[in-house]
Formats: C-alpha cells, structure tokens, sequence
C-alpha cells in the first residue's frame, strides 16, 4: 500500500457510552446521518420518516419509512441520506452480554456477524418491527418497572429472530472493510480540518483517482467528498454541543475557510443553523 498512514480498526470506534453499567441500554432520537464507526453495542434502527441506506460493512440496505434494521455489535456502519433526503429515525442501542452472559448457552443462537433488515408490510417482520417500536416507547416513557419490560421483550425480539431466522450473516471478518477503504477513511477522520485531495486518499489505496472514487461511493454509498463534508459537519456538530467555541472558531477548526458556506451547509443537513443548533443543545442542559 502507499503511503505511510497506519490503518488502525480502533480510531473509528464510538467511545460514547450507552446506557449504563446496571442497564446497558439506550435510544436515541435522531434526525441526522451516521458516520462511519463502530460499538460494542448491537444497534436496532427504526425508520420514521425518511429514505437512507443504512452501510454494513460495506452491505448497503436501504431503509425507508416504517422498516427497521439490525447491525450486531463491532460492526463497522453508517447511515448515508440521498442528495438532500431528510431523515427521522430511533436508535436502540443494546449490549447483548447484558442478556446472554458468556458461558449463556443461548449464545449458540447468535454470532457477532447477524444483520437483518424488517419491512413494513410483511407479516413476520412486522412481528419484530413492533416489538423495537414497543421498547422504544418504554424507554421514553420510563413507567413503572421499564427496565424489566424492555428486557423481557429484547429476549423475545432475539427468540424471534434465532427461531424464523430472520437475519443474514456477514462473511467479512471482525467487520472490518478493505484496508485500502479503511486507509482512506482513516485518514479523513485524522486530517479533515485541513485540506484533503482526492488524489491522497487515491494514493493511499493504490488505486488511480478516478477508480478510488468508484470503489469508495460503491462501499461507503456517498463519493469521497461527500464524506469528507459529511465527517466535517459531525465533528462541528459535536463541538457545538460540547464547547463554548464560537461559530466562527468551529468553522475554521472543522475545514471551512469560509464561515458563511459553513452555516448554509450545516443547516442544509441539520435543518437549523449552527447557533439554533447550540441554542437549543444549551437549553436541553439547563
């Protein structure tokens, strides 16, 4: 490979926790794509409204109104709209080991690699679909004795799956991709406050530029510069919520040299500016 960029599977690891150590089990209400990573934490995504594909491993499933998808736990993933699409979705975020202990002989049933896709419409898979949007309703609605509600009917939701065999399993090992897409995707991870060249990331993966572009759309759903915009905004986003930095000071620390196109950008995705988006993440915390 060219280059000298160390492929490192752990740099694209989410490091955020969820749920807790009595209750590893956690949704979050979102409005806005997923980057490139990864979690110990199996993830259960219902669609609300809205139209993305949903990236396993490079298995690109298109999720629409009303379908739910299943990614098992270390699996590399990301959600990528279309053009402008909009989306709304849940995210269940759940530690299987929380339900199947290691030595549980229930773990005969499963392996890290299963990945489902339910739809809408068609009877079996409406089972499991209104199973997730049952748990995400006690999980915001918290009433008595939730914790065990949400359990029980996660057990059910993985007895469901195991006995119609209602997943598919991935032949990729340890869910990692192409080392020459990792390369890439790494290193616009590391270096994306600063200019990034297609021929780079090119080079980095062997490939001419214009076939870089075809593999990389083909795997990631989204061209490289795409991605590098998408990556951006997450990073601005995160640094809204978590700093008291300026607009301006998030702009140029995120790649924008121009702070006016980074406010049209963010809003374009986000659906609010940049300071909206602030505003509200304060108010959330008061």
């Amino acid at each position: 490979m060219k280059g000298g960029t160390k492929v490192n599977i752990s740099d694209l690891k989410e490091n955020a926790k969820h749920g807790t150590d009595s209750f590893p089990v956690a949704l979050y209400d979102s409005y806005w794509p997923i980057t490139h990573q990864w979690h110990n934490e199996d993830e259960f995504i219902y669609m609300i409204e809205g139209e993305a594909e949903y990236n396993i491993n490079g298995r690109r499933i298109l999720l629409r109104e009303g379908s739910c998808a299943f990614c098992g736990g270390f699996k590399l993933h990301s959600m990528m709209t279309k053009g402008e699409g909009k989306v709304h979705f849940m995210a269940l975020l759940c530690n299987r080991s929380y339900f199947f202990a290691a030595e549980d002989v229930c773990n005969k049933y499963f392996d890290r690699d299963i990945q489902s896709l339910f739809r809408d419409g068609i009877s079996e898979e409406m089972i499991i679909i209104e199973k997730v949007k049952s748990v995400c309703g006690l999980m915001e609605e918290e009433p008595f004795g939730y914790e065990m509600k949400v359990k029980k009917t996660l057990i059910d939701i993985y007895l469901t799956i195991a006995e119609k065999g209602m997943f598919e399993h991935d032949t990729a090992p340890s869910g990692i991709p192409p080392k020459n897409i990792l390369s890439a995707i790494e290193y616009i991870h590391t270096n994306f406050p600063q200019k990034i060249y297609i021929c780079q990331l090119a080079e980095l993966t062997g490939y001419s530029s214009v076939y870089f572009e075809e593999f990389f759309k083909a795997y990631m759903g989204k061209t490289p510069s795409e991605y590098i915009m998408l990556y951006r905004l997450d990073a601005a986003k995160k640094l809204l919520g978590e700093t008291d930095m300026s607009v301006t000071e998030i702009a140029q620390s995120c790649g924008f040299t121009n702070v006016s196109y980074f406010i049209r950008s963010f809003k374009k995705a986000y659906r609010t500016t940049p300071y909206g988006y602030k505003k509200n993440m304060e108010q959330q915390l008061v």
